[in-house]
């Protein structure tokens, strides 16, 4: 039980604070189905890593993704057919896995509506641009990849302005030829009015390797410095990308050229995945929900892409930057946000409250408790919202499904457990759901620090059907 594990982990100095929080998640967990039988089969699911070799999902590597065949697991799961589904939601769409993952796999006769919600501009440009795909004119595409591989080449000395974000200024995360190559493609690619539509296409491959042309790769919350031996020019970076996505296109229209289906609908609109504003005026309720939220591990996923936003011009000055920041879900403490206060609004016997009450007495008393508790408080309050407009939008019976992972803050001498798949699921609660199951793909560890708390699952929500049942 994870009780007992976290007990026996954690130093002789364990609290009745501590006891008393491990004894909350405990006895909350008995109140549904938590399976983790099909931990070997299942790891890979909540992973971004195999979409890398998959057609289009492979357009722009997500750290934070997860799998594509996810979906199909899913409606296997919720006893689901895809090819009878209306509208589907991703509310924290990142690129656009789930999305596209529908789109490639539909085969229904009806017209399948498929709707992300992205905070990020320039990630929700990279989902919108793949779920396009279809779109593209491969013969104008094929003509122009070598005329913009030769003018790259061929740059010469032409030196370009470099925007005020300090990583980009420091020649130890790129050197200043690769950058100005950079800078050069993206303003040939920007600037040839004969691309049309294309220019997405373009610039999303120009965007998928920057991180390969500089000096530093994404490592959980930073960028690290590493040594990139051997590495390509930038022009061969983009002739090799633009090439590979030109002919994942062929690929795919050829598996779906005898295919007789209904339309496939699918955007990814820039705004909030917590209040779903942008989806105001219209009147699509979604028969699934698949997303995976930012999980309360203190990742500001704003600065792990800020290259991108940044060279990409999606953002250009540092209050810009500032701004986009404070409106993205409060899962960090990069930043002081806003306060609300929500969960206090909530019975005090609410499983919500104990348990966020239970976890925030367990903070130390020690420099850093007013910012941990801001951001357990912020994050929980943030989720609560998301969950409440996530029913509103769900059909009554449809599932909305979460892949979500636990942490651990503090120190070695003092492990502070967060299990967010239970924070979410006592939120969900609150927000009408039924919690049906949480299926743990994988236990993880981190190096001080590895006991039955530190996993990843997908929980299986569902909005109850007016007669009290959820299926």
């Amino acid at each position: 039980m994870m009780q007992s594990a976290i007990l026996k982990s954690h130093p002789e100095s364990t609290t009745s604070a501590l006891q008393d929080l491990v004894f909350t998640y405990s006895e909350f967990e008995k109140t549904f189905d938590v399976r983790s039988d099909g931990e070997e089969t299942n790891k890979r699911l909540t992973h971004f890593n195999g979409n890398k070799s998959e057609p289009i999902h492979r357009w722009f590597s997500y750290k934070e993704g997860f799998s594509s065949h996810l979906l199909s697991w899913v409606c296997d799961v919720c006893d689901l057919n895809l090819d009878s589904l209306v509208a589907i939601l991703d509310p924290f769409a990142g690129v656009a896995t789930s999305l596209l993952s529908a789109q490639l796999a539909y085969r229904g006769n009806r017209a399948l509506k498929l709707v992300g919600v992205e905070r990020n501009p320039f990630v929700a440009s990279v989902g919108r641009t793949k779920l396009d795909w279809q779109s593209f004119d491969v013969k104008k595409i094929a003509k122009y990849i070598p005329k913009l591989v030769s003018k790259v080449k061929a740059r010469g000395d032409l030196k370009f302005e470099i925007a005020e974000l300090t990583t980009l200024r420091n020649e130890k995360v790129f050197n200043r030829r690769r950058l100005y190559d950079l800078l050069f493609a993206r303003e040939l690619i920007k600037n040839d009015q004969q691309l049309g539509h294309e220019m997405n296409f373009f610039l999303l491959g120009w965007a998928s390797i920057i991180e390969a042309a500089s000096n530093v790769r994404k490592d959980g919350r930073a960028l690290r410095f590493v040594d990139k031996e051997n590495r390509q020019p930038v022009y061969k970076l983009l002739e090799a990308r633009l090439s590979q996505m030109l002919a994942d296109i062929r690929s795919a229209s050829k598996a779906l050229s005898n295919i007789k289906r209904g339309d496939v609908m699918a955007t990814v609109l820039e705004g909030d995945g917590r209040t779903l504003d942008v989806l105001s005026s219209s009147d699509t309720r979604f028969d699934m929900i698949l997303y995976s939220p930012p999980y309360l591990n203190n990742l500001d996923y704003s600065e792990v892409y800020k290259m991108e936003l940044w060279l990409s011009e999606a953002i250009s000055s540092s209050a810009e930057f500032r701004r986009l920041r404070l409106q993205t879900l409060r899962s960090h403490p990069s930043l002081i946000f806003p306060e609300t206060y929500l969960v206090d609004h909530l019975p005090a016997a609410a499983w919500s409250r104990r348990l966020r009450d239970a976890l925030l007495e367990l903070l130390p008393n020690d420099s850093r408790r007013k910012e941990r508790s801001r951001t357990i408080r912020a994050y929980m309050d943030d989720m609560l919202v998301s969950l409440r407009n996530q029913y509103i939008f769900a059909q009554p019976g449809a599932p909305a499904v979460c892949v979500v992972g636990n942490s651990v803050h503090g120190s070695k001498e003092y492990p502070i457990p967060i299990a967010t798949d239970l924070l979410i699921a006592s939120l969900a609660k609150e927000a009408g759901f039924e919690v049906e199951k949480l299926h743990v793909t994988r236990y993880t560890r981190r190096r001080d620090y590895s006991e039955s708390v530190l996993r990843e699952g997908i929980l299986i929500l569902r909005r109850p059907k007016p007669n009290g049942r959820g299926s």
